[in-house]
């Protein structure tokens, strides 16, 4: 029984690795929405950074929003840039994980290239 259960938790390890995948696409900011901190209509969205990026295309096909991302309040490096890049007017490269979304299939922004 015991290397049954441990098989089983292996398998679904594994199985969870797989599914899980990166992704990057590129484009311009076209817009950025601050949410309250704490106004919101949902709590996943409390002090969320959400960016409207145009002609988004990612690099593999995913379920990741081709319009939007999520940005995490506590990622104000990544929001500094995000800001940098759109006063310059310069495309910026984002990087997600499929599986971890805000809402929907907005996807966080785990990463961002200038």
């Amino acid at each position: 029984m015991k290397k049954l259960l441990i098989s089983i938790f292996v398998l679904l390890f594994v199985s969870n690795a797989a599914v899980a995948g990166s992704v990057h696409g590129s484009g311009l900011v076209k817009k950025v929405y601050f949410h309250s901190a704490s106004a919101v209509i949902a709590d996943d969205w409390k002090g969320m950074l959400q960016l409207e990026i145009d002609s988004l295309s990612w690099n593999l096909t995913t379920d990741c929003n081709t319009t939007y991302v999520a940005v995490r309040a506590a990622d104000t490096h990544i929001i500094s840039a995000v800001l940098a890049a759109k006063m310059a007017g310069s495309p910026i490269t984002v990087y997600a994980n499929t599986d971890l979304k805000a809402v929907g299939s907005y996807c966080y922004v785990r990463a961002v290239g200038l």
